[in-house]
């Protein structure tokens, strides 16, 4: 095995890498010929996890890859990997209590805790779903998340979710296929309504 070479600020172009890890090339391979074998949403998010958690068994994720501007906040995200319809993403949130609005996707996510702890909601919209501004959401599930966790927010029926990081220090890696709808539906589920916003009108809001 030969040693990765380095750049200046620390980020290795590896491709050689140890069993049991996985390159996020690799992780990323795997995951699109799933997607291809089956239409079932459930069925692939089930046995992606695997996948998922190989490339979480990497040490070196936070030196990893291209950075982007992250939609929700001034956080650190990197692109590990990307492609036109296809993208896996790492984002760092350096304080615990920080937290990202319930909101929708306009395609499938899946959310994995690299480091640190969130707790994680995940929705369906209930109900009236045709009044402009409002939102019935009805809880699907509500944990917390630690290092290894994997949880997907899928349409139609459970793509909606938001989270609080609950320790500092906290890195999740997000794999989305497709695009995110630019003007995304941001809930308050107390009072059963909603906002649309731009999603990158949160940059700086978010900390």
């Amino acid at each position: 095995m030969t040693t990765a070479p380095s750049f200046p600020d620390g980020r290795t172009n590896s491709t050689d890498v140890p069993a049991p890890f996985s390159t996020a090339r690799e992780c990323a391979w795997n995951l699109i010929q799933l997607l291809h074998s089956t239409d079932d949403l459930g069925q692939f998010a089930s046995e992606a996890a695997p996948h998922i958690r190989k490339l979480l068994l990497r040490p070196d994720l936070l030196v990893l890859g291209v950075d982007r501007a992250t939609n929700h906040g001034d956080i650190a995200s990197a692109y590990l990997y990307y492609d036109y319809d296809f993208h896996i993403v790492i984002g760092s949130h350096p304080k615990a209590g920080a937290t990202i609005p319930v909101h929708d996707h306009g395609t499938w996510e899946i959310l994995a805790v690299y480091r640190g702890e969130i707790e994680h909601t995940l929705y369906r919209q209930v109900g009236d779903v045709a009044t402009p501004g409002h939102a019935d959401l009805e809880v699907v599930e509500n944990r917390l998340l630690g290092p290894m966790d994997v949880v997907a927010a899928l349409p139609p029926s459970a793509e909606i979710h938001g989270f609080t990081t609950t320790r500092p220090d906290t890195h999740l890696v997000v794999v989305v296929g497709g695009h995110f709808k630019p003007i995304r539906r941001y809930f308050q589920p107390d009072t059963k309504s909603y906002v649309e916003r731009h999603e990158k009108s949160w940059r700086g809001a978010i900390r």
